[in-house]
C-alpha cells in the first residue's frame, strides 16, 4: 500500500507571527520542515491548532511550493484492519491540539503530552505505527517532530516532484 507523507517547508500565511512560529520550529529542529500530514486513499490527515486532528479530501493537486511529498510503502492491511485504522482516525478527529506535547515533548524534551490530543507529526507517526511502518514502531509519537519524521522515512521514501 502506498502512503504519502507531506512535509511543509513554506507557510501559506506570511504574517509576522506565522513567520516567527515557523522560523522558531525550523531553527529548533534544524530542518526546513515545520508541519507534516499523511495522505491515505485521497484523504489528507493532520492536526492543527486549536481543533487537533482533521481530515481533508486530497484531489492529487500537489502543492510543491509549500510541501515536499514522500511516498512510502507499508504492508497492505486486510479489510478489517483498514476499517479499524479508519475508525481510530475518525475517533481522533477534533480531539484538540496537543500544546502540552509541543512544549513538554518537543521544546523541553521531557516526553510529557496530552494522551487524548495531537500535534501534526504525533498523529502522523501514530497512524504509521497502526500501518506497521517499521521505521517508526519503536518511537513515542509525541517525541517525533516533522524534522525527525523526515529523518525516519527518508531512506525508504521516494520524493514526488
Amino acid at each position: 500500500m502506498k502512503i504519502t507523507i507531506a512535509l511543509q517547508k513554506k507557510p501559506y500565511d506570511v504574517g509576522f507571527f506565522t513567520k516567527l512560529y515557523v522560523k522558531a520550529i525550523q531553527i529548533w529542529t534544524r530542518s526546513k520542515y515545520f508541519h507534516s500530514e499523511i495522505i491515505i486513499n485521497n484523504k489528507r490527515i493532520s492536526a492543527y491548532p486549536p481543533k487537533g486532528v482533521d481530515i481533508h479530501y486530497f484531489n492529487n493537486d500537489y502543492d510543491f511550493e509549500h510541501f515536499d511529498y514522500y511516498e512510502i510503502e507499508v504492508l497492505e492491511p486486510t479489510g478489517a484492519q483498514e476499517m479499524l485504522i479508519w475508525k481510530y482516525i475518525n475517533e481522533q478527529t477534533g480531539t484538540g491540539y496537543d500544546w502540552k506535547g509541543i512544549f513538554f515533548s518537543q521544546v523541553f524534551r521531557l516526553g510529557i503530552n496530552n494522551p487524548i490530543e495531537w500535534f501534526c507529526s504525533e498523529i502522523v507517526t501514530k497512524i504509521l505505527q497502526l500501518l506497521l511502518y517499521e521505521q517508526v514502531l519503536d518511537c513515542l509519537p509525541n517525541k517525533v517532530s516533522p524534522a525527525k519524521l523526515y529523518r525516519l522515512i527518508k531512506n525508504n521514501a521516494v520524493k514526488k516532484s
